[in-house]
């Protein structure tokens, strides 16, 4: 399933912040508790305010609040800034807006749903990148690869090989990835890219949080792939069906 950009980047209204999935159970049912939101102005914001050239994107305000899962009553706590913009049909009367910007959420919710036949260790490093996503997107994009490193691990492939004077030399990321690829010709280029992605997280200064989702989603379809199988199931429920000229019982997905 595609990763929802509209759900992860972007400013919110104060009434109402996107269906973000629970961390929980699963369903896209967060809600702002009400009377729970609180919002003050920075100090750096008031004394702009004498400013000559002043507008309403100068002020800028702190803000936290709960959130609570409407289906399992799981509770969130949220912190960001708010940031207001100019706006409105008629120029004569104009309406200031203002949005609010998360920058933490605890827990994290996940940007897709695991597969629980994931690794542990792996899905550990993965669930600590979805929290990283708000304040240190670079941070998040470096447990993200470690999160593919320890994959690897589990299924089984290697991190060192023999050299022909029978020393061992470490394997880069790269060429663990295009040894796993092997079997899975079709996710090659895509591991590829979330490990290029991944090593901007260590080299680059600023890393975007629009990177770090184009990372998610790419090891969201890496993991339907090879983890799920979701492909490979879906033809061999097909090709039941089609023997059977009808109803057949299927497993669960994963």
């Amino acid at each position: 399933m595609a990763v929802d950009e509209n759900l992860w980047i972007g400013s919110y209204s104060p009434e109402r912040f996107p269906p973000w999935p629970c961390s929980h159970c699963g369903r896209n049912s967060l809600g702002i508790v009400p009377g729970s939101l609180q919002i003050a102005e920075t100090r750096e914001s008031q004394e702009l305010v004498d400013h000559t050239d002043w507008e309403p994107s100068f002020k800028t305000e702190q803000f936290v609040c709960l959130l609570r899962c409407q289906n399992c009553g799981e509770i969130y706590s949220v912190a960001g800034v708010t940031s207001h913009h100019e706006g409105g049909w008629d120029p004569s009367e104009l309406e200031i807006f203002q949005s609010l910007e998360p920058h933490y959420i605890e827990p994290a919710p996940q940007i897709f749903a695991i597969p629980r036949r994931y690794p542990k260790e792996a899905k550990k490093e993965l669930q600590a990148a979805f929290s990283l996503f708000w304040p240190d997107p670079g941070a998040a994009l470096n447990r993200l690869r470690t999160s593919m490193e320890l994959y690897l691990d589990a299924e089984g492939v290697q991190r060192k090989a023999r050299k022909k004077d029978g020393s061992y030399r470490q394997l880069p990321l790269h060429e663990r990835i295009q040894r796993f690829a092997a079997k899975y010709p079709e996710i090659d280029e895509t591991m590829l890219a979330v490990k290029w992605l991944g090593n901007l997280g260590s080299h680059e200064s600023s890393v975007s949080r629009q990177e770090a989702l184009e990372a998610f989603e790419l090891l969201d379809y890496i993991l339907e792939e090879v983890v799920v199988g979701r492909r490979s199931r879906l033809k061999r429920m097909a090709k039941a069906i089609n023997k059977a000229k009808g109803r057949v019982k299927v497993k669960p997905p994963f």
